[in-house]
């Protein structure tokens, strides 16, 4: 279960680094694609549609990559608290279940 949940906190960063790497390579052109940019000033002409593009490609990398250290780093270190939670609330009473086993999550510990 926790790989799956790995996976899927992994997606949408992962997918914003792959989409701003895939434009700064090659970006949509103006007049089709299904994935562009598309704003009222970056429509103007193709001098805003281009700088438009490397500007959000440039952006979508950084914070994809960023956000993808972020949440891999976040999923290692709460591993052992969402492996808990996914186990107590197939029970009925799963938060007090939760908290009587691990005695909270770590972030708890420090209050």
């Amino acid at each position: 279960m926790y790989y799956v949940l790995f996976v899927f906190a992994m997606l949408t960063p992962v997918l914003m680094a792959v989409v701003g790497l895939i434009w700064r390579i090659h970006p949509p052109k103006r007049d089709g694609g299904f994935l562009a940019y598309r704003t009222a000033l970056s429509s103007k002409t193709e001098e805003t549609w281009a700088f438009a593009h490397r500007h959000i490609s440039k952006l979508w990398l950084r914070i994809g990559l960023l956000l993808s250290i972020l949440s891999a780093v976040l999923m290692v270190v709460f591993r052992e608290c969402l492996l808990l939670c996914t186990v107590a609330d197939r029970r009925t009473d799963g938060i007090s279940v939760y908290l009587r086993i691990s005695g909270g999550c770590p972030a708890e510990k420090h209050l």
